[in-house]
């Protein structure tokens, strides 16, 4: 079974609160005295990211169509670009873009296994667009 893919009508529009937080796999036990003891407690601790993003009308029902068909209402596991990495020059030591041999940058080609998080798709008007904001829980 393969899973679905964001889709590309819903090009990313990075804005202000674009925002990724690392996943927390510790456990902190309190003692009775002093500073409380952290160990690891898990390696599939999952990162949250939070997406803003500004669409029109065609493509928020576009995303609609995506969470409640596609995604089975936001239950399942998707394929997303990595918006922060997908795209972006691979960079040499000496920090220049590497190049193959016609001289074309190499580019980083990153995806993520995805799920929406607690935070669902919420909207609010912009003009004649909407802004929408929402989780997506990033799987180890």
């Amino acid at each position: 079974m393969s899973l679905p893919v964001w889709p590309t009508e819903l090009d990313f529009i990075l804005r202000e609160g674009w925002q990724r937080q690392l996943g927390d796999g510790r456990r902190s036990l309190p003692g009775e005295q002093g500073v409380s003891r952290t160990r690891r407690f898990t390696s599939k601790a999952s990162d949250v990211v939070t997406l803003v993003l500004i669409l029109t009308d065609d493509e928020d029902a576009r995303l609609d169509r995506f969470y409640y068909e596609e995604v089975d209402r936001g239950a399942g596991l998707f394929l997303i670009p990595d918006f922060a990495r997908d795209g972006r020059p691979i960079l040499g030591q000496d920090l220049e873009p590497l190049t193959d041999e016609s001289g074309a940058p190499l580019l980083i080609a990153a995806t993520l296994v995805c799920k929406f998080g607690n935070g669902l798709p919420s909207r609010t008007a912009v003009g004649a667009d909407w802004r929408v904001q929402f989780n997506l829980e990033v799987l180890p």
